[in-house]
């Protein structure tokens, strides 16, 4: 059970408040199976999937959400703007804080007399404090080079990026795909390991659709020849690869 614990609190993704709320959970669970129930369920709950008592589950997502809620709006989108990438992908900060100022997610002000490289480790950093974020100072340049979301907060950033029409994914097991009702302006491409079928998918009249509000994309999949097609589609869009 030492050992079941341990994986439950690692889900928590260090969330000290979140750590606290399943400590409570757990205390009233007596047996193996009862922890292992509760261990599956914590990764599934925010997409709806299974769900605890009406009472714990609200209690964890409401942990969660005051997290998110909490941040000054920059951040807020800083967060959003994580749900572009797969799951498990550690994100280059660099290429990162030049996705975030072409899209005016950074505060110009705030790189008058620094970098944008500079002012995204500051984000960074904010977002690391807040325990919602995954990332270590390189010891040789003191900048956070890479950073990552852990899989239950990542579902939260993807459920709220959903909800405030942030982002739409193709591809991969998001919980948003190009059958979406919603349309937003950010578009990401997820199809690890695979060719996307770009003519194919072009065909797909709610993915074409949403085309005509994309104002940037984030593409992240093998590229085919038909990757042309869609280019011919988005060539006023910003695209990063």
């Amino acid at each position: 059970m030492e050992e079941m614990g341990k994986k439950i609190i690692k889900h928590c993704g260090g969330l000290p408040l979140a750590v606290k709320v399943l400590g409570g959970l757990l205390a009233a669970q007596h047996t193996l199976s009862e922890w292992k129930k509760v261990y599956e369920d914590i990764g599934s709950h925010l997409a709806g999937r299974t769900s605890f008592s009406d009472g714990n589950r609200n209690s964890v997502h409401h942990v969660l959400s005051l997290s998110f809620e909490e941040l000054p709006i920059l951040l807020k989108h800083c967060f959003l703007y994580l749900a572009h990438f797969p799951e498990d992908c550690p994100i280059d900060v660099e290429k990162l804080s030049y996705c975030w100022a072409a899209e005016g997610i950074l505060n110009p002000k705030n790189y008058e007399s620094e970098s944008i490289r500079d002012v995204a480790d500051v984000y960074i950093e904010e977002l690391v404090k807040r325990n919602m974020v995954m990332s270590e100072r390189d010891g040789r340049t003191s900048r956070f080079e890479t950073c990552q979301l852990h899989d239950m907060m990542r579902e939260m950033c993807l459920l709220k990026a959903k909800e405030e029409n942030f982002l739409n994914i193709v591809g991969g097991t998001s919980t948003s795909n190009s059958k979406s009702p919603y349309k937003s302006r950010r578009l990401a491409v997820h199809w690890p390991g695979a060719k996307f079928n770009v003519e194919g998918e072009m065909k797909n009249p709610s993915l074409r659709s949403q085309l005509d509000d994309i104002r940037f994309i984030l593409y992240q999949a093998t590229v085919d020849e038909g990757i042309r097609s869609l280019w011919s589609q988005v060539s006023r869009r910003e695209v990063a690869l």
